[in-house]
């Protein structure tokens, strides 16, 4: 009896286990997606990238927070030719509202915070009753308080080193009438994350930036993530480069540590790395930072967005988009010098992060949008974006007849986007390689025939070459289309053209 009841035992464990495995491996099956296959076809994308044009970023692709790519390119410091690595710390830019909306969301779940409590009810001197009586943090988490930016006419006028605590940016907004009835819309706030980072300091009798790094950061082991004081020396510091006109005429890049604020905020300019941000993704979604209910409201879009976008919904610090059905959560940062983005494929276990020192335009937002197409399938959008991009490299690489060749072979399928050729020929003009400019100039008035500004650049890119006869032939071809098209106007009446 004892032998038959152990039997029975182990046959019991053995199903257990085989229902487990099973299920397991249902998971598995149920991702389109191919690990070893999307890295690989990135790598290979990487390099193209990066042959074309230097990158200068870092990437982590992880599957179940364990990583399988891990690459970085190009110079940390261009000074001192410091190359970039996978720890190297970058700049965040407006990533760190995700940390800020977390960091709310703990103290909603502990009950020291409502979603609905005005302003006011925890900061009774704002200095601002419009915004005191009628915001809610539920409005500020979600950009549709009504509040405005930062970085208008004030800002620049203050020594960027003068922001280090919260309430040192109020100057810059604080006197601001809301822009629309809170609640009526959605517009894009960073005034709005630094009143949050300064409601965070209310109620916990802390500064931001130690609350931040006490409950986000050193339990999910962020130990190279901080909103540093750049005035001092920083380890493994990445920095910024922008591109700028030279006196000769061509591009240098310069740095962009004078454009920003020394010190970073609650609704951006932290500093992480790609590893970093991974642990930030998987300790999020595995409850660690709040319990499952609170995750899901904090990561569960709720207002509309703008085109930019592309067709997502923003939560509270997080934007949900649905690409072919399946789910997309993270946050995006740009700044000149910064293009840096988180992004976890729920439906997947994959997360990406990608933190890269120059423009969006150089690498970075081209590689995401990639590793998108990769793992969620081709949509419009990126469809348009990534033949767009390759369209001009051939041109580059091949010339105008080519160019022409691929677009003919496509054209009935998807329409290009007129604004990349368009700033990448003004790029080539950067770098004095007219003939190259010229014919991605060319190729947009083939594409875009009934655009002024296609005509224009190419009549600017004339005029720079010494080709006046051209150059005014194709001002007035803008003007056709748009008789009161500006920038040819002037151009015109600049070379005696009209009065």
């Amino acid at each position: 009896m004892k032998m038959i009841k152990t039997v029975k035992r182990i046959m019991s464990l053995l199903i257990v286990v085989i229902i487990i495995l099973v299920g397991q491996f249902s998971l598995m099956g149920n991702s389109k997606v191919k690990v070893n296959e999307l890295v690989k076809e990135t790598e290979e994308f990487l390099e193209e990238l990066n042959n074309y044009e230097e990158l200068s970023l870092a990437v982590i692709i992880a599957k179940d927070g364990l990583p399988v790519l891990k690459k970085a390119y190009g110079l940390a410091n261009r000074s001192f030719n410091i190359p970039n690595k996978i720890d190297t710390k970058f700049n965040l830019a407006s990533m760190n509202k995700m940390f800020t909306a977390v960091a709310i969301m703990q103290l909603v779940q502990k009950g020291k915070l409502n979603l609905n409590d005005k302003i006011g009810d925890h900061i009774p001197d704002f200095p601002n009753a419009e915004v005191k009586f009628n915001v809610t943090v539920y409005q500020l988490l979600t950009h549709t308080g009504g509040m405005g930016n930062i970085f208008g006419s004030l800002y620049g006028k203050i020594p960027i080193n003068k922001y280090q605590k919260i309430e040192d940016y109020f100057p810059l907004f604080v006197k601001d009438s809301l822009r629309f009835t809170p609640g009526s819309k959605y517009e894009y706030s960073n005034a709005g994350y630094i009143v949050l980072g300064h409601l965070i300091e209310r109620i916990t009798g802390q500064d931001y930036h130690s609350y931040v790094k006490e409950n986000i950061f050193i339990p999910v082991d962020m130990k190279n993530t901080d909103c540093y004081d750049v005035q001092y020396p920083i380890p493994n510091l990445a920095i910024g480069y922008t591109k700028s006109r030279s006196e000769s005429g061509g591009y240098k890049y310069k740095t962009i540590e004078y454009m920003k604020m020394t010190k970073g905020c609650p609704a951006g300019g932290g500093y992480s790395t790609v590893g970093d941000l991974i642990r930030f993704g998987e300790a999020l979604f595995g409850n660690k930072l709040l319990n499952k209910k609170y995750t899901d409201l904090t990561t569960t879009g709720k207002v509309p967005v703008d085109d930019i976008w592309q067709g997502g919904k923003y939560c509270f610090g997080f934007l949900e988009q649905i690409i072919n059905g399946h789910r997309i959560i993270g946050h995006s940062g740009n700044f000149a010098g910064i293009r840096s983005t988180l992004k976890v494929y729920v439906d997947e276990g994959i997360s990406i992060a990608i933190l890269s020192n120059f423009d969006r335009d150089q690498g970075a937002e081209e590689l995401e949008y990639f590793i998108r197409e990769k793992i969620n399938g081709e949509t419009d959008f990126t469809q348009r974006y990534l033949q767009t991009k390759r369209i001009v490299r051939e041109i580059e690489i091949k010339g105008y007849s080519y160019g022409i060749k691929e677009y003919n072979r496509i054209k009935n399928d998807m329409q290009l986007y007129e604004s990349i050729i368009n700033s990448r020929g003004y790029v080539l003009l950067g770098h004095i390689k007219y003939k190259k400019a010229i014919d991605l100039f060319k190729f947009n008035i083939f594409a875009f025939p009934n655009s002024s500004y296609a005509y224009d650049s190419l009549a600017e890119a004339y005029l720079k070459m010494g080709d006046k006869d051209n150059a005014i032939k194709y001002y007035k071809k803008a003007l056709e289309i748009n008789p009161e098209f500006e920038s040819s106007l002037k151009a015109l009446k600049e070379l005696g053209v009209v009065k």
